[in-house]
Parts: C-alpha cells; structure tokens; sequence
C-alpha cells in the first residue's frame, strides 16, 4: 500500500529539523539556536517605515539623517541671548538717578 502525499506531509519525525546537520554546526561553531544581534533590529527600523511597513529608499534616510544631524547642530550652536526691555526709560539729560550735579557744591 503506497502513502499519498497527505499522509506524507503529516508524518513527524521525533528529530529536529536539521538534525543531519547537527554535528557539522556543532564542529563550526554555529549556535544550536539562532540569536538575534540589536543592530539588526536597529537597521530594519531604520529602513522600515512603521506606519505602513513599507520600504524606505536610500535617499529618503539619507534625508532623515541629514534632518536629524542639522538639528543636533543648531542645538548645539544655539546662543542665549540677551535684549532690552520694550519701554526703556528715557534719562537723555542723565539728571534723574543723580541727586548731585556735577559743578553743584558738596552738601553734607
């Protein structure tokens, strides 16, 4: 009796997928489970759009890059600075912080 190819998909094996291969990753160096590096995680973001999951082009991180570089610059070469009041008081003549004229007699 032959097995059609329904049975054939379902029968499992007690072996792991790969298992023939085993000693040979084991003998290289290769880990028995996959890990995952954060820059990978990093770089799919980086050219991943989240809104749509759509790829970004070179250029348009390009530009995103460059975005962000300005900005860091401008905060960094920001100046804080200093200006005068709106209404100034007006003192042409220099007489009204002063109770002694220069040329009066010395009061004391």
């Amino acid at each position: 009796m032959a097995i059609n190819q329904v049975e054939a998909i379902k029968v499992e094996s007690d072996q792991p997928y790969n298992f023939a291969l085993a000693a040979r990753d084991e003998a290289n160096g290769y880990p028995a489970k996959p890990t995952y590096d954060t820059t990978n995680k990093e770089l799919v973001n980086r050219y991943i759009k989240p809104e749509t999951g759509s790829f970004k082009t070179q250029w348009i991180v390009d530009q995103e890059d460059a975005a962000a570089a300005k900005k860091a610059y401008d905060a960094s070469t920001e100046v804080k600075t200093w200006s005068l009041k709106p209404n100034p008081e007006w003192d042409w003549s220099g007489t009204k912080y002063v109770s002694q004229m220069f040329g009066d007699p010395i009061l004391l």
